[in-house]
């Protein structure tokens, strides 16, 4: 039949409602409305009124009821396993093009509470049939109605028709269908949120909320999202939730050509026992503290298993800032608990929870400081020591595991050893305390070429911690020649010159080596100094120096050994001293000579060189 409606049969319906005399409808009144729907059948041009369409429908004239009566007409159960597609035509009339009432339509679950309609519409679209869809995403095992309400608006005259209720084993065009919604488990003062994500050919304008099953409408939380022209998002937060908001939850879109409904989803809100009251702490040492609790009270505990964790967090820094957190099971008959294995002087943050099957508890959070404990060693990598002949220079830095604040350091030291082994040193161990601020120190009238032990370490109110040792030498001095004024030759020949040697004596190493220097003067620059002394760094050979007219060269090298006490030696004797040419001296020329003393102390060379006298050679 077509009935000046579009024919819905053309949908390969599953199930089709024309209420037609042949036609087996499986609906049926509502029991808890006021009245019922009406089935009409008007036939041919002359049963056809001026209000009125032919036709075979279910039909309500308000004008025969008073204002909020109601009448439901409901389908028989659906459960259905794969995608569907519910439509129905429907006809709203009134003689003035307002509205002749209100028709909603309800998606009831396993026959549940009613709640708020999915779709409704009131407004007059003049003799004509329109059409609807419901895209349903409701699934096998859970079953669900459809329920068509006709309400009496206040002062409304008109007709409110139903016809061709058809589901189609197809998924709905022009009405989006949803993804499934899942259940959530929360305790109560926690928050949710629920993301419904339409999908469909979206393009007339749509209303997009979350429904509960017992009444009640949420609206989304920010402008829904359209990902794709066909994916539409919209989030819902809920904050602050008790057993009150405890429901059943379903998406809902909705536009003048019909709704999508999604399945329910549980929101369980679970109200565990009381939290904890009254988290005191005690016996706070170093590393460990005494939380206690309140017990609970016997009305929360009684039939009920439960227990405590206890929660706590610190941060500490070893090269950069860390988090430390742990959890511990705290059996229920006991309300005291004893954290271990602190770190001293931190800050530790304690939360107390009571759980049980229902749900669970949490404290207040609870903060508090260790005690202090000796500190840390300081690390040896941050000492550093600059050294002189006499003096050394410490600096160190703040132990890396103070365990609370400074308040001082002892700096103590004592020499060891020197780098002469002929030199016997002893001497007392010295102790200085610095303050806090104070993290260097210059050590003053040491001895050369000697080795100090220096110890540091570091002091709270709870007393010193460990030290740490390090150890630094001095730098050796330059040997010291035993000789009063310049000495004068003991011979002199027109090719030599006889002097005297004396040993020196070594200031923080032995000497190592001895050379004689000769040096050719210019008569007309030399000038009569006799306490000048030079150092001669280069061991110059004769026959370099004659070949590239150089000032000076070692004309012998001698060992200390060879040097016990004082001794003549005659420069220019024509000898190889330790493979240095003793050349003879030429006439008619002015010679200084030199007696240069070595010492040699890890990779530190000093020298001194005595000037024996201006001697010139005829």
């Amino acid at each position: 039949k077509f009935h000046g409606k579009t024919k819905l049969s053309l949908l390969l319906p599953t199930e089709m409602c024309t209420f037609d005399e042949d036609d087996v409808c499986d609906y049926f009144q509502g029991t808890n409305d006021d009245f019922d729907w009406k089935h009409v059948e008007i036939q041919g041009p002359t049963g056809q009124t001026s209000d009125l369409l032919q036709g075979s429908y279910m039909m309500v004239n308000s004008s025969q009821h008073i204002q909020g009566q109601k009448a439901q007409l409901i389908l028989h159960s659906l459960s259905e396993s794969y995608a569907h597609c519910i439509h129905f035509s429907y006809f709203l009339y009134d003689k003035d093009g307002v509205s002749p009432g209100l028709l909603n339509v309800f998606i009831r679950v396993n026959n549940g509470s009613l709640g708020d309609a999915v779709w409704n519409v009131s407004k007059s679209h003049g003799k004509q049939w329109l059409h609807a869809k419901l895209a349903v995403g409701t699934f096998y095992p859970d079953n669900y109605q459809v329920i068509f309400e006709a309400v009496i608006l206040p002062e409304q005259r008109g007709y409110i028709a139903l016809d061709d209720i058809l589901i189609a084993d197809s998924t709905c065009t022009n009405t989006s269908h949803f993804q499934p919604l899942r259940d959530m488990e929360i305790n109560s003062g926690q928050n949710v949120t629920f993301h419904c994500t339409a999908r469909g050919q979206i393009t007339q304008p749509q209303s997009l909320f979350l429904q509960r099953q017992h009444g009640g409408v949420i609206n989304p939380s920010a402008q829904p999202e359209r990902i794709k022209p066909t994916i539409l998002i919209a989030t819902f937060h809920l904050q602050q939730l008790t057993k009150q908001n405890q429901d059943l939850y379903r998406c809902v879109i909705q536009s003048e050509s019909g709704s999508g409904v999604s399945n329910f989803a549980a929101l369980i809100v679970k109200e565990p026992v009381q939290a904890p009251n009254d988290i005191t702490s005690s016996e706070i040492k170093p590393r460990q503290v005494t939380v206690q609790w309140e017990p609970l009270e016997y009305n929360s505990t009684r039939c009920h298993t439960y227990f405590y964790t206890v929660c706590y967090h610190y941060t500490f820094r070893v090269d950069y800032i860390q988090r430390f957190q742990e959890c511990q099971t705290v059996p229920q008959n006991v309300s005291s608990f004893i954290i271990r294995k602190l770190l001293p002087h931190t800050d530790i943050y304690v939360k107390i929870t009571v759980l049980n099957h229902i749900g669970r508890r949490e404290s207040e959070e609870l903060k508090f400081r260790t005690d202090e404990d000796v500190p840390g060693r300081i690390s040896a990598e941050f000492i550093n020591s600059l050294s002189t002949e006499d003096t050394i220079t410490l600096k160190w830095k703040e132990p890396q595991v103070p365990n609370g604040v400074i308040t001082q350091y002892e700096v103590s030291y004592q020499c060891i050893e020197s780098s002469d082994p002929a030199v016997i040193i002893s001497c007392p161990k010295k102790t200085l305390l610095k303050a806090r601020n104070e993290t260097n120190h210059t050590f003053k009238n040491l001895e050369p070429g000697t080795t100090y032990r220096f110890s540091i370490r570091a002091s709270t109110v709870k007393g010193f911690g460990s030290r740490v040792f390090t150890m630094i030498t001095t730098n050796i001095l330059a040997p010291l020649f035993m000789y009063g004024n310049m000495p004068s030759p003991l011979e002199v020949t027109n090719t030599t010159i006889t002097v005297q040697l004396k040993p020196a004596r070594g200031r923080g190493a032995p000497i190592s080596v001895y050379h004689i220097v000769v040096k050719q003067n210019n008569l007309h620059k030399v000038k009569q100094e006799p306490r000048t002394q030079e150092c001669f760094p280069l061991p110059i050979k004769w026959e370099e120096a004659a070949t590239e007219d150089l000032p000076y060269y070692y004309s012998a090298e001698l060992t200390p050994s060879s040097l016990p006490g004082p001794k003549p030696f005659t420069v220019g004797d024509n000898g190889i001293y330790n493979g240095y040419w003793n050349v003879p001296l030429e006439s008619e020329k002015n010679y200084s000579i030199y007696f240069q003393a070595t010492s040699n102390f890890k990779r530190l060379l000093t020298k001194e060189a005595k000037r024996m006298n201006n001697i010139s050679i005829y």
